[in-house]
């Protein structure tokens, strides 16, 4: 009985095509049989698929975005309108606190201060002008015053001498009167003088010595009367003597002229608008585009620089809205500097996304400094964020 002899297997003819584009080479002499060969063959398409699978997974969650840096900024205005005198500072200088920028200039204040100062100049000059006319007119015033006070005063001590007189007659003839009495009653033992003054007894001596007496004392009335009058005159020219000056200094409008002076004084002390000021930066950072140059002249308000603040510096990145869903403010990206990784986090996420020109959405994001210090870059340099 002949023996059945077992053939291999057939040899693979033609080329297997894989997926993914693989194709097994043909093996001639290959000693494993046909189902190990297809089981070896489906693993390796399984694991290469993983890894693909995988590695696309992989750069999906670590896809990195470009992003820019920028800071807060603090506008620089001009204080008031002028000319650019000086110019301290250029584009992309980092400046500190303190340190000045620009010196302006305000040439209409100097004319306004020098027109200020002009006007309490003629203002004092006329003030003196009239101060001095008043006075001449209150100095020959007072000569003239001067002249009547004497006279009063003359007249006023002739009055007073006057009534001293009559009231010494008036005294002299009532003492002369009362004597007719005390030779009347005189007697003496020793000595009669009675017939040595017959003649004074006779009754119109006596009548003649009170009408003199009444005549004197009348007198000195009227002279008493007088002395008032001139008292009072003279009082009166005193006053008005006083009272000059102030007359004189009316008359000539000197309180007037004070008064637009003092005012005058006044708004020159009040304007305080310097001639020349500096311009300082209040922050520390960096000097934005300056379009000014020397002489140019500027109003109150306008615009000379920016100072791009570096103790407050942020990135803006423009990422898929896709990723917006897993993002919120607080969310923590990685930041990659050239001088390692460092950390920011997401300061707010918009509610809606915008389109691009190719029509995708996207979102714009703000990210804060947060954990290590970050590099110092250049403001506007571009760096890669990568999500969490």
């Amino acid at each position: 009985m002949s023996k059945q002899q077992t053939s291999p297997c057939p040899e693979l003819k033609t080329n297997s095509t894989l997926p993914f584009g693989g194709q097994v080479e043909p093996q001639e002499d290959s000693a494993a049989p046909a189902p190990l060969r297809r089981t070896l063959a489906l693993t390796g398409l399984a694991l290469v698929a993983s890894t693909v699978l995988t590695g696309s997974i992989g750069s999906s969650h670590h896809e990195r975005f470009p992003s820019h840096l920028s800071a807060d900024r603090q506008v620089i205005l001009a204080p008031k309108s002028g000319s650019i005198e000086s110019l301290a500072v250029k584009p992309g200088q980092i400046v500190v606190p303190g340190n000045v920028l620009f010196r302006i200039v305000n040439r209409s204040a100097e004319g306004k201060r020098g027109d200020l100062e002009q006007a309490v100049l003629r203002l004092e000059q006329e003030l003196s002008s009239a101060q001095a006319r008043a006075e001449v007119e209150t100095s020959s015033s007072i000569d003239n015053l001067e002249a009547q006070v004497f006279a009063a005063e003359n007249q006023l001590a002739e009055h007073l001498a006057s009534k001293y007189l009559e009231s010494v007659r008036a005294k002299a003839w009532g003492d002369f009167g009362s004597l007719f009495d005390s030779l009347a009653s005189s007697k003496s033992d020793r000595l009669d003088i009675r017939p040595l003054t017959r003649d004074l007894q006779d009754p119109s001596h006596q009548i003649e010595a009170i009408l003199k007496e009444a005549e004197a004392e009348n007198k000195a009335e009227a002279l008493q009367t007088r002395i008032e009058l001139s008292e009072n005159r003279l009082k009166a020219l005193r006053q008005r003597a006083k009272d000059l000056p102030r007359q004189h200094a009316v008359a000539a409008k000197v309180p007037q002229i004070e008064k637009r002076l003092a005012d005058a004084r006044q708004r020159l002390a009040d304007y305080q608008d310097p001639v020349a000021e500096d311009i300082t930066t209040p922050v520390f950072g960096m000097a934005g585009n300056i379009n000014r140059n020397i002489q140019d002249e500027v109003k109150a308000g306008e615009l000379l620089v920016e100072i791009f603040d570096r103790d407050h510096e942020f990135l803006t990145a423009t990422l898929p809205a896709k990723y917006a869903a897993n993002l919120k403010p607080g969310s923590i990206v990685k930041i990659h500097f050239s001088e390692g990784v460092r950390e920011g986090s997401i300061e707010a996420v918009p509610p809606q996304a915008k389109t691009n020109s190719k029509g995708e959405a996207e979102v714009d994001v703000r990210i804060l400094p947060t954990g290590k210090v970050w590099p110092f870059m250049p403001i506007g340099s571009t760096v890669e964020i990568s999500l969490n």
